[in-house]
């Protein structure tokens, strides 16, 4: 536990066909496993815990095949958008201290993503 907040949090080595803990809640991927040409997640998803969240950091594509598999699974799934467009606009606001509108900004990386995936 960290004593900036009160929430737990403990790291486990990954290794392929890593199975969840039961205690687990959230499953982070922050590698590039899952980009096309690098390989799949090593993750059983025969047995996940009920209520597990599975997290990829990877934008685009944005339904990775690892989320793909964690949702048939019965997980709860975040991409990456989320953490590519708050970087961004910290990253607007600290270089040039205008406060950007993560609406529109979240428009157009969705844009910019249907127009990679369908030139």
């Amino acid at each position: 536990m960290s004593s900036a907040t009160s929430s737990a949090c403990s790291a486990i080595e990954w290794r392929s066909d890593l199975s969840v803990p039961d205690s687990a809640t959230l499953v982070v991927n922050a590698t590039s496993l899952g980009l096309p040409g690098s390989g799949e997640v090593g993750l059983n998803f025969d047995a996940i815990p009920a209520g597990l969240v599975v997290c990829d950091v990877i934008p685009n594509p944005p339904d990775t095949p690892f989320l793909q598999r964690a949702r048939q699974a019965g997980a709860t799934t975040v991409d990456g958008r989320g953490m590519l467009l708050n970087q961004a606009a910290i990253n607007i606001k600290f270089w040039t201290d205008v406060d950007p509108d993560r609406e529109v900004m979240g428009r157009a990386l969705d844009q910019a993503i249907a127009d990679w995936a369908h030139p």
